[in-house]
């Protein structure tokens, strides 16, 4: 029989002595930083070459910094601020002017432990975001590093204290007898259907989780190149999502790569009929007609959106060679 013993509790400053020198170096890893979102449930593919990870980021007008900034492949920003101890009012404020001053949707806040009125108060600005589809979306999350007696390792733990839950929102929203709410459950119904299907097919959407938007994206490995599923109350259409932050120059250089090669596009995909189009964002799509978050969809119909889904990501990535010359050029 193997041996069995428990894990105990250590001394954060034993594993990193300085919080700015040692810690924030270390959060601001992949690794680190892939377990981190995957705590906080973001909607995020595995850091990579496309993720931008910047630390000690100054605040316009501030004159403070910022321990840690990631710029998704989207352009997506999430904030994250660093400290031992238990998180105090310093850092709550600064990171609520970090989130304005950076113009940042999302802020992480990790500290070894979080006080109650602190988790009030984030609970209040996530349902307040909620309420109104903005705003910022707080997560404060606790850090433990556990260690087994005798042995020269540790185990850090990130463990969520406080975030937006999507699922008890729209859940809230349906006891309140309101037509929007009782479609945000559906989506959300629909997607976490949909998902196993997308992820086997495509091999993406691994750390996406369903959620009340009507669609679903993940990175192809490829800068501002995204595979997006986009449901409505009959119909859903799978989409090559082109959109690098606010370039609309770089989009556009992408989307005529793929309009080049547009016949052979459309036989690739066959039978189904394709949408271009390029306005700032560059998008090909395929409409799936009756099957939306209204319809009662079947598992024949999740299976065919799996199969859409993977074709459409196939083609995405074939032409990654011709895209990067036009790009780095």
């Amino acid at each position: 029989m193997s041996e069995i013993s428990f894990l105990t509790e250590v001394d954060i400053r034993s594993v990193w002595k300085k919080e700015d020198q040692d810690f924030t170096p270390w959060m601001a890893a992949p690794e680190p930083l892939n377990h981190l979102f995957q705590e906080c449930g973001f909607e995020v593919e595995d850091i990579g070459a496309d993720t931008t990870i910047q630390t000690e980021v100054l605040i316009p007008g501030v004159g403070r910094r910022l321990d840690i900034l990631v710029t998704l492949s989207d352009g997506t920003k999430i904030a994250i601020e660093n400290q031992f101890n238990a998180l105090d009012h310093d850092h709550l404020t600064r990171s609520l002017a970090y989130a304005v001053g950076l113009e940042v949707s999302t802020v992480v806040i990790v500290a070894e432990s979080h006080r109650s009125e602190f988790v009030n108060v984030a609970n209040y600005l996530n349902a307040a975001a909620s309420a109104y589809d903005h705003g910022i979306k707080f997560f404060l999350i606790q850090i433990d590093v556990l260690s087994a007696a005798g042995a020269n390792k540790v185990f850090p733990n990130f463990k969520l204290v406080a975030g937006p839950d999507e699922w008890r929102g729209a859940i809230q929203e349906i006891q309140s007898e309101n037509s929007k709410s009782e479609a945000s459950a559906l989506i959300y119904n629909f997607h976490e259907m949909a998902l196993p299907y997308l992820r086997e097919s495509t091999g993406v959407f691994q750390n996406v989780t369903p959620s009340k938007n009507f669609w679903k994206a993940s990175g192809l490995g490829f800068t501002g190149i995204q595979l997006c599923i986009n449901s409505s109350k009959d119909y859903t259409k799978v989409q090559i999502w082109i959109h690098k932050g606010n370039d609309p120059e770089y989009n556009t250089a992408v989307f005529e790569v793929y309009e080049k090669y547009k016949e052979e596009i459309t036989t690739a995909l066959s039978p189904y009929e394709l949408a271009w189009r390029n306005q700032d964002t560059g998008i090909i799509e395929i409409t799936l007609p009756n099957f939306g978050y209204r319809t009662e969809p079947t598992e024949a119909q999740f299976r065919e959106l799996a199969n859409v889904a993977a074709r459409m990501a196939d083609v995405a990535r074939k032409y990654f060679d011709r895209i990067r010359l036009v790009v780095n050029e």
